[in-house]
């Protein structure tokens, strides 16, 4: 049985035991700091755990360690984890690293520095953006498209329309694919000639911007509709789906006929569904 004193003396070392452990803040911010070291000095193993970590954490040195790694990493894979785990941050991004990042010698960075740009939709983006157009690397050029789409700028049409004749698919389908979101009726001007590309990848994606340019009502009536009925007749799949698709959004009498006729005898499951 415990004495008095004995009771004292377990009460003195519990109360030593109790001081001596971290605070929940403590042991958070030593977190955030080991993370933080993972992802500058670790392995890959360990970059790529601390990537997917830190960006729960609104500590602004969190979130310039992972601008850091999105533009500077040795590794593609996380840096494009890292730029992709910026669009889920909920806290004020200082966003000129990734201005200076669309001159970087590396076409990965530049092309990374692009899409983060479009995440932020910052209006004093667009001009560098613009010039990221002319990029040699295609790759950048597709996503400096992508990201000028995303901007509320008279500007964003006519930046699209100067890259929606690459001479690269991708780079040709990420302009068409961004010109309705512009709001300018002349997207219509080079989305219609798109519906006879070339490549597949650009006809389908023109079949799905004359949907959206539709349904935001850059156009009227069953104007787009003879195109999209022609493409249903096209020599690839995904065309024809994607043109099938499309046709839901005009909702014209017109099209109808021909939509289920196509649909019915389209030997391909993916389009009829």
């Amino acid at each position: 049985m415990l004495t008095g004193h004995s009771r004292y003396l377990l009460a003195v070392l519990f109360a030593v035991f109790l001081l001596a452990l971290p605070s929940p803040a403590l042991a958070e911010e030593k977190d955030t700091e080991g993370l933080i070291s993972d992802l500058r000095n670790g392995d890959l193993a360990a970059r790529e755990s601390a990537v997917s970590s830190l960006w729960k954490t609104d500590d602004p040195s969190a979130i310039e360690a992972l601008v850091f790694t999105a533009l500077r990493d040795e590794s593609r894979e996380v840096r494009e984890n890292a730029t992709n785990t910026l669009s889920y941050v909920d806290v004020p991004v200082d966003i000129s690293p990734f201005v200076t990042g669309l001159k970087d010698p590396n076409a990965d960075i530049r092309g990374n520095a692009a899409y983060v740009l479009g995440i932020f939709r910052d209006e004093g983006t667009f001009e560098p953006l613009r010039a990221a157009l002319n990029d040699e690397s295609p790759e950048v050029r597709a996503k400096a498209a992508r990201a000028i789409s995303s901007l509320d700028n008279p500007g964003v049409a006519e930046a699209l329309l100067s890259v929606s004749k690459d001479s690269v698919p991708e780079v040709r389908a990420a302009a068409i694919r961004g010109l309705p979101r512009s709001g300018n009726p002349r997207a219509l001007e080079q989305i219609a000639p798109a519906m006879k590309d070339a490549s597949a990848l650009v006809r389908s994606t023109a079949a799905e911007a004359l949907g959206l340019t539709k349904e935001i009502g850059l156009i009227e009536g069953s104007e787009g509709v003879s195109l999209l009925i022609q493409a249903l007749e096209d020599e690839e799949p995904s065309v024809r789906r994607a043109a099938a698709g499309a046709m839901g959004s005009f909702k014209d009498p017109v099209s109808t006929e021909p939509l289920i006729n196509a649909l019915l005898k389209d030997g391909n499951p993916d389009v009829r569904r």
